[in-house]
This record gives structure tokens, C-alpha cells and sequence, in this order.
């Protein structure tokens, strides 16, 4: 069965590709570049992409202190990856400075945890802890992992917290919505691309310009249908 991959993926793999021709023309190695001619193939599957509501981040609020509620709490409010909320260890919460260090993520193999580091320089990096998370998170030895004890959490211990997560609370979200939710916290709170790169750990600014487009677009939608709400109750009131 042939493998489907997302349109992102794809596009990242073309541009590297782009990129490995370009080389070779600058060089002389060959006279055009191939891959000017390849274009991307219509219905790839794209990741969702939207702000949580006001009332899913309010579930998420109340449910903190539930089993794996902070599990979505962090994330919210750190813009992890899956992977990197999995791998923090209290060692790398530092209170007194109010930052939290992002130097590694687990990863499964055969459903056991492993540790990995980040795959470009972009993955480490320091975010602000702030004080509406400082105050849930626990205290525990260095060593240990905020979401597991002297190990990781496994796989299936993960998957299961997830779903019984999810059918408590109702909400049908993953993480890489509440990585979006980060996002929306910094746009919202005017902090820059640029900035916002680095908190997220991008390595391309594109993918954070994307993201930033998407939040301008969306907001810009929202306030169209106020605007349109407004000019039609006041129209109603005249009538």
C-alpha cells in the first residue's frame, strides 16, 4: 500500500530537493534544475489548523488539576510538542529564573519510551515559564519526569491517559492543537515573528509566518461577522 504523506511534509522534502539541484547547476554539474518542473500532487492531507474556543480552553482550565490535566495545561501554555512536554524533567523547570529549558523529547520505540535531541538548534531553547503555569506545576526530585516518575511515561500509558482525558472532559482535541493555542496566546499579546520562532521552535520563520497568516486571517473573519452582526441589529432597531 502506498505511503500518504501530508502536504507539508511533501513541500519540505521538494524544497530540499530544489535546494540539492540549485547547488549542482550553480556548479556546473548539470545544466537545469529537475525539480523546477515537479509540482505538488493535488489532495494531500493537511493538518487542521484553528484557535481553540474560549470554551475549550476554559475545559482545560477547570481540569487541570484531573488525572493527565495538566498534560494539556502544560502544553497550552508552553507551546510544547507532544514529545518534548513527555521529556521534561523538574531539573529543567528553573522557578527562581522563570524559564523553562527544551533540550530533548521521547519518543516511542515498539511503545517504550526514548529520548532523543532536538533535530535542528531551533528545538532547544528557553521558554518563559509563566505564572499562571508556575503555580500548578508540582514540585519532585531533579531526576524525575513531570509526567512519570524515574521513566517517561510509555506509550500505551499515554494513549490511555489521552482517551480517558478525552471522553471525562468531552474535548476531541490533540496537542498540536494546544501548540496552536501557544501560538494564539503570543499573536494575541503582540509578541513578534520573530520572537514567536524562537519560543516555538521552529526552525523555518515560514512556518511561523503561516501560522501568524492563519491567526490574522481568522480574527479578521471574526470581526467581519461582529461588524456584520452590529450594522444588521442596528438596521433591525431602525425598522
Amino acid at each position: 500500500m502506498d505511503r500518504c504523506y501530508a502536504a507539508q511534509t511533501v513541500i519540505a522534502h521538494l524544497n530540499i530537493i530544489h535546494m540539492i539541484f540549485s547547488f549542482a547547476v550553480v556548479n556546473d554539474i548539470i545544466p537545469v534544475n529537475p525539480a523546477e518542473q515537479v509540482s505538488i500532487p493535488r489532495g494531500l492531507k493537511r493538518n487542521s489548523r484553528r484557535a481553540l474556543t474560549k470554551e475549550e480552553i476554559e475545559i482545560i482550565k477547570a481540569n487541570v488539576n484531573k488525572p493527565f490535566g495538566l498534560f494539556y495545561f502544560f502544553i497550552l501554555y508552553t507551546g510544547c510538542r507532544r514529545g518534548e512536554a513527555l521529556a521534561i524533567q523538574f531539573k529543567d523547570i528553573d522557578r527562581e529564573n522563570k524559564v523553562i529549558h527544551i533540550t530533548k523529547s521521547v519518543y516511542f520505540k515498539s511503545g517504550k519510551p526514548e529520548i532523543k535531541v532536538p533535530k535542528t538548534e531551533a528545538g532547544k531553547r528557553v521558554i518563559p515559564l509563566l505564572d499562571v503555569l508556575a503555580e500548578k506545576l508540582p514540585k519532585g526530585k531533579q531526576d524525575n519526569f513531570l509526567f512519570g516518575e524515574s521513566e517517561p511515561l510509555t506509550g500505551a500509558q499515554v494513549k490511555r491517559m489521552l482517551n480517558t482525558y478525552q471522553k471525562r472532559t468531552g474535548l476531541k482535541i490533540t496537542p498540536y492543537y494546544l501548540r496552536h493555542g501557544y501560538a494564539t496566546i503570543l499573536y494575541d499579546a503582540g509578541i513578534d515573528i520573530k520572537t514567536a520562532q524562537g519560543l516555538l521552535g521552529h526552525s523555518d520563520i515560514q512556518t511561523t509566518m503561516n501560522v501568524y497568516t492563519h491567526l490574522s486571517v481568522e480574527r479578521t473573519r471574526i470581526e467581519s461577522q461582529k461588524l456584520n452582526e452590529f450594522t444588521k441589529d442596528s438596521q433591525d432597531s431602525k425598522n
